[in-house]
């Protein structure tokens, strides 16, 4: 088993390993589906989220054995780099792996809990508000999308693609008018990437619940990097159906290996 803890966090190498065994207590569950992502609290009162990821299949157990990093160990490392480079993300703890006879099993990741509400909790409650006529959360809506929009560009800016950029993977605190954003579930992104309209509008379109959203949030990005907004729009609108299509093919695929 190999455990990576960083400098800071040494004093809970034992707690760490207890995870492995499974001797903790959840306090909260976030997710328990393809992966488990829970939350735990310390001897000291500390909060801490743990993400088990599933055992891969058989091909997976060797490429990651050999050839990619694992899931845990990205999310870890991508944490330190978002850091070095001024994005929000849940302290790093630690990453653990484990191999059963010289072949990857599981790993976990371990980080310090995050403060903030999941943008899809926020959002949901700011448009139920608006649609009973609360006059502050109808000023917010708008206010919010432009905050995200220019947190999206900064991200641009910085040449971070993330990977995985939906409703609950976004951590919103706010400060009076002031929106702060930070990133969760962290494995898949990427670094270094010149940003292009085509992978935006992807990312936005995986973002987007509906095709009002997309106006909605293509309209600000737009407005925000000068470009035209049907031009936008028409390359959202690709991507949208490409990601529509590529779904509705895995579930019939799902569905057909079932019968």
């Amino acid at each position: 088993m190999k455990i990576v803890i960083a400098p800071a966090y040494h004093s809970l190498h034992t707690v760490i390993a207890d995870i492995v065994n499974g001797n903790y207590t959840a306090e909260h569950i976030y997710c328990q589906r393809r992966n488990t992502v829970e939350r735990i609290v310390l001897d000291d009162g500390s909060r801490v989220v743990v993400k088990r990821f599933k055992q891969p299949n058989a091909l997976n157990r060797w490429v990651y054995g050999i050839f990619r990093k694992s899931k845990a160990r990205r999310a870890y490392e991508h944490a330190l780099r978002l850091t070095e480079l001024g994005v929000d993300t849940p302290t790093p703890i630690a990453y653990i792996e484990e191999r059963r006879s010289g072949h990857f099993a599981r790993s976990w990741f371990v980080a310090a809990h995050g403060d903030g509400t999941p943008f899809s909790e926020l959002y949901a409650t700011l448009r139920e508000k608006a649609g009973e006529g609360d006059a502050e959360a109808q000023q917010q809506i708008p206010r919010l999308r432009s905050a995200l929009m220019a947190f999206v560009c900064s991200l641009e800016d910085k040449l971070v693609l993330p990977g995985d950029f939906n409703h609950a993977n976004i951590l919103v605190t706010r400060n009076n008018d002031d929106w702060h954003f930070s990133l969760v579930d962290i494995n898949r992104m990427r670094f270094n990437r010149k940003p292009t309209l085509k992978g935006t509008m992807k990312m936005l379109s995986q973002f987007c619940r509906d095709y009002q959203d997309g106006i909605d949030f293509v309209g600000v990005y737009a407005e925000q990097r000068g470009l035209d907004f049907d031009h936008c729009m028409h390359v959202f609108a690709q991507r949208r159906n490409h990601l529509l299509r590529r779904k509705h093919r895995k579930q019939l695929a799902h569905r057909m290996l079932k019968q």
